[in-house]
Protein backbone atom coordinates (compact mmCIF):
# COMPACT_ATOMS: atom_id res chain seq x y z
CA UNK A 1 0.00 0.00 0.00
CA UNK A 2 1.50 3.31 -1.09
CA UNK A 3 1.11 6.47 0.98
CA UNK A 4 -0.65 9.31 -0.90
CA UNK A 5 1.71 12.09 -1.98
CA UNK A 6 -0.05 14.76 0.09
CA UNK A 7 0.88 12.81 3.25
CA UNK A 8 4.56 12.49 2.33
CA UNK A 9 7.04 15.04 3.74
CA UNK A 10 8.17 17.72 1.28
CA UNK A 11 11.50 18.45 2.99
CA UNK A 12 14.06 16.37 4.82
CA UNK A 13 14.88 17.39 8.36
CA UNK A 14 16.69 15.92 11.33
CA UNK A 15 14.20 14.60 13.86
CA UNK A 16 14.77 14.14 17.57
CA UNK A 17 12.64 11.95 19.83
CA UNK A 18 11.29 13.61 22.97
CA UNK A 19 9.43 11.91 25.80
CA UNK A 20 9.12 8.29 26.79
CA UNK A 21 8.85 5.51 24.22
CA UNK A 22 5.14 5.01 24.89
CA UNK A 23 2.39 7.60 24.43
CA UNK A 24 4.52 10.39 25.89
CA UNK A 25 7.04 10.42 23.05
CA UNK A 26 7.01 12.34 19.79
CA UNK A 27 9.35 13.19 16.91
CA UNK A 28 10.19 16.88 16.58
CA UNK A 29 12.41 18.64 14.02
CA UNK A 30 15.69 19.48 15.76
CA UNK A 31 15.62 23.07 14.41
CA UNK A 32 12.28 23.61 16.17
CA UNK A 33 13.95 23.29 19.56
CA UNK A 34 16.01 26.43 19.02
CA UNK A 35 13.16 28.45 17.50
CA UNK A 36 10.32 27.59 19.90
CA UNK A 37 9.66 29.95 22.79
CA UNK A 38 6.32 28.59 24.11
CA UNK A 39 4.74 25.12 23.96
CA UNK A 40 1.04 24.67 24.66
CA UNK A 41 -0.09 21.20 25.71
CA UNK A 42 -3.69 20.04 25.81
CA UNK A 43 -4.35 16.69 27.47
CA UNK A 44 -1.34 16.23 29.73
CA UNK A 45 -2.54 13.43 32.03
CA UNK A 46 0.19 12.01 34.24
CA UNK A 47 2.91 11.70 31.59
CA UNK A 48 4.71 14.96 30.98
CA UNK A 49 7.96 13.42 29.72
CA UNK A 50 7.61 15.12 26.31
CA UNK A 51 7.17 18.55 27.89
CA UNK A 52 10.02 17.86 30.32
CA UNK A 53 12.43 16.91 27.50
CA UNK A 54 11.34 19.87 25.36
CA UNK A 55 11.95 22.28 28.26
CA UNK A 56 15.34 20.74 29.06
CA UNK A 57 16.59 20.91 25.46
CA UNK A 58 15.07 24.22 24.34
CA UNK A 59 14.40 26.31 27.44
CA UNK A 60 10.92 27.06 26.06
CA UNK A 61 8.08 28.00 28.37
CA UNK A 62 5.62 25.11 28.77
CA UNK A 63 1.91 25.80 29.34
CA UNK A 64 -0.34 22.76 29.79
CA UNK A 65 -4.07 22.29 30.21
CA UNK A 66 -5.95 19.13 31.09
CA UNK A 67 -9.46 19.21 32.41
CA UNK A 68 -9.30 15.54 33.46
CA UNK A 69 -6.48 16.15 35.95
CA UNK A 70 -8.38 17.02 39.10
CA UNK A 71 -8.55 15.93 42.75
CA UNK A 72 -10.27 12.66 41.85
CA UNK A 73 -7.54 11.88 39.29
CA UNK A 74 -4.74 12.39 41.84
CA UNK A 75 -6.57 10.46 44.56
CA UNK A 76 -7.03 7.48 42.21
CA UNK A 77 -3.41 7.72 41.07
CA UNK A 78 -2.23 7.87 44.68
CA UNK A 79 -4.24 4.75 45.59
CA UNK A 80 -2.81 2.79 42.64
CA UNK A 81 0.71 3.91 43.53
CA UNK A 82 0.25 2.68 47.12
CA UNK A 83 -1.05 -0.67 45.87
CA UNK A 84 1.91 -1.05 43.53
CA UNK A 85 4.29 -0.11 46.33
CA UNK A 86 2.80 -2.70 48.68
CA UNK A 87 2.95 -5.37 45.97
CA UNK A 88 6.52 -4.27 45.07
CA UNK A 89 5.56 -3.71 41.43
CA UNK A 90 7.27 -1.19 39.22
CA UNK A 91 4.89 1.62 38.28
CA UNK A 92 5.39 3.31 34.87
Amino acid sequence: MKIPNFLCPKYKCELIRLGRKNDGGYLVPKKSLAKTKIVFGFGLGDDWSFEEDFKRLSGAKIICFDRSVNLRFWFTRFCWDIIHLLLLKKNN
